[in-house]
Parts: structure tokens; sequence; C-alpha cells
């Protein structure tokens, strides 16, 4: 009777019809009131056919009376596992999955063959790692993926070009942060991999010592986002990098121990999916970064006006191509970008300040870099 069982809970849906408002305020629009006119239009808005709905349920999540009665970490850590768990019961979904591979090849647009190789390397991948998939991706459900996709078509979430010699698709700028939504339900899934991808790139800038340097930037990149994503413990973390280097090579620890075999391994490392998942997180980082290190060293921003900062700037920089997606230029990925260097020390007005927020952009903009590297190299070039 002290113990109290949660049930982690996952609700997907293939299309959502009230995702174009979310991404219009976290785009920095203003929320719609939600009046007779706002529900009439939501309500006709669902005449349109938006797929399916999947529910899973995870493992029960017991809390102990006594663990948490007084103790604010544990409470802390129930929530964190009860995060862990739901994101481990969310199924990849065919909209998801699909935002994922064309937003990380934008802004170039994809052949059907492009898609079709992608998407069946991401779930090849998703079905060794034992990631729930929806049943869309069964073998006689392949009509239903073709009814899917005109629906998304439909919702404008993507573009179809068919007047060329060959049928390309894209997600167009002005909806980049719409089908960001749908990206981010999936993301978690692949972030390990992803830190992993960063981390042998680094390894492979190294003379010496690769795999010291593999392991403290594969730490380095979980800290960094650490507010955007639930990790299991440190040691079950490693233990996810360890499994995900030996699926690729046995023999991974030994050839990190020169250059030239790190970069072997990270061309060996299909499918890469860094640039798809990190980009958005990494170009935000920057811009309010950016922000920061305009500053004077005594100069105070307050919070919501160091957002209205940074979604000025990130118009400019998407313009400049400093970043390559609106889908980065979000209030969510400001604000935990400010929670981020507050726990850093770069927000207050400090001695030294200004050279550290200008370390980090520094920082911020050699991994946007290499995320563009990882991103040529993902490309399926057969098809050039």
């Amino acid at each position: 009777q002290d113990a109290l069982q949660i049930i982690p809970v996952a609700i997907n849906y293939d299309l959502i019809n009230d995702v174009k408002d979310y991404a219009h305020e976290q785009s920095g629009g203003i929320k719609r009131p939600e009046s007779l006119s706002w529900f009439i239009s939501y309500v006709r808005g669902l005449r349109q056919p938006h797929g399916r709905i999947y529910m899973d349920f995870g493992e029960p999540v017991i809390v102990h009376k006594n663990e948490v009665l007084e103790d604010r970490l544990a409470l802390q850590k129930i929530a964190f596992k009860v995060g862990v768990e739901t994101n481990r019961v969310t199924p990849i979904t065919l909209t998801s999955l699909m935002c994922m591979s064309l937003l990380g090849a934008a802004p170039r647009a994809q052949t059907i063959e492009e898609l079709t190789y992608n998407m069946d390397d991401l779930r090849a991948w998703a079905e060794h790692r034992q990631v729930r998939l929806t049943s869309d991706f069964e073998e006689h459900n392949r009509e239903h993926m073709r009814e899917l996709i005109n629906h998304m078509l439909e919702a404008d979430l993507i573009r179809r070009y068919d007047e060329g010699p060959e049928t390309v698709y894209a997600v167009a700028a002005d909806q980049h942060a719409m089908a960001g939504y749908y990206r981010n339900s999936i993301v978690h899934h692949f972030v390990t991999k992803s830190i992993a991808e960063l981390a042998i790139m680094e390894a492979s800038h190294q003379s010496e010592n690769g795999l010291q340097a593999f392991w403290q930037e594969a730490d380095r990149l979980r800290d960094l986002f650490k507010f955007e994503f639930f990790y299991a413990p440190s040691e079950e973390f490693q233990a996810d990098v360890q499994h995900e280097m030996d699926f690729v090579d046995p023999d991974w620890q030994a050839k990190m121990a020169n250059k030239q075999g790190a970069s072997h391994l990270l061309k060996a490392f299909t499918p890469l999916t860094a640039h798809a998942t990190l980009k958005p997180y990494i170009e935000a980082y920057r811009i309010v970064s950016d922000v920061l290190s305009r500053l004077a060293p005594d100069e105070a921003i307050e919070q919501k006006a160091l957002i209205a900062a940074s979604f000025k700037y990130g118009r400019q920089a998407y313009l400049q191509r400093r970043i390559t997606s609106k889908a980065s230029i979000g209030q969510m990925l400001f604000k935990n970008a400010i929670k981020l260097f507050d726990n850093y020390g770069l927000v207050n007005p400090d001695e030294g300040v200004i050279e550290k927020r200008k370390q980090m952009s520094k920082e911020l903009r050699r991994l946007s870099h290499r995320l563009e590297q990882i991103r040529v190299l993902a490309m399926p070039h057969d098809f050039d």
C-alpha cells in the first residue's frame, strides 16, 4: 500500500490537426485565442484525413512512499525514469521518419529513390536496436503508406515536384517548424548514435589518444544536450554507446588509436543521423550564444528580451545561411539554450564572461561544420 506504480503511456499520431498552431507559436507567433471561430476552424480541419493513432504502454515505474517523501532528488529520478520509459515505447511513425530524413537533407530535395534508400536504412537500424515501428512499415501495409504520403502532401507538410525527369520530395522552408515537430517525436531514439558519430569525428582530428578523445567528447555532448533529452544514467549511456560501436566494428577501440582508423569508422557508421537529429539544437544554441557574445561585459538582459533578440538574429542568420533550417528558430529551443548557458555561467554579467561566450559560439560553429560534413557523407551518392 506504500508503493505506487506509474504506467508510462505514449500516444502518437500520424498527423495532428493543430501542429500548425504549435509551429506558429514556436516560431515567435502569437497564440490564437480559443474562440468560437477558432473552434469552428479546428472542427473543419478534422475533415481532412489524419491517419492513425498509436498507443503504447511502458513498464511500470514503482515508487515507494519512503523514497520520495522527503527527497526531492529521488522524485526527480522517478520523473526521469518515467520519461526514459515513455521514450522507449514511443514508436517511429512514417510521418516522423520521413520528416527526419527530409529535414536532414535540407535544403536539398530528395528523389524517391534517395528517400526510400534513407528510410530503409533508418528502419533497418531501428529494427536492429529493437525500436518500435508502426505497422505502416510492414510490407502488407504499403498501400496505407502511399495514402499517408498523400495526406502529408495534402496537409502541405511535404512538397513533391514531378515535372522534371525525376520526382523529388522536400519540406518547404516555411514548413520546417511543423516538420520539426514530427521529427522531434522520435529524435530521442537516435541521440546516442548521433553523439557517437560526432565523438568519432572528434577522435579523427586527434593525432594521439583518440579513444580518450572519443569518450571525453561523448560525455561533453551528453552534457550539452542535458536540457533537451531524458538520459539513462551515465553508466547505461556509456554502455549504449559501447553497444552501438561494437555493432559497427568489434575492433573499434583499437582502430580509434589513429586518425585514419577513426575516419574509416565514421564512413562505416551507416546510417548517419547526427545531421538529422542534433542540427536544430546546435544551430539554436549558436544563435543564442552569438546574441550573448554581442553584449557588453556588464550588460544584463532578461530572458524575454534575450529570446526576442534571438528570434531577430535567427531570421537574419537563416537568410545569410549561417543556419540551414527555420526549424532551428524556436522558442523552446532558445529557452533551453538560455537554461544551459545559465548553468555554464554565461548569461549573467561577470569578469571574463564575454570571452567564455565567444568560445562557446566558436565551439558551436565547429559542431555545425562537423554536422555538415556528416550530412555530405550521409548522401546516397550512388543516385547522383
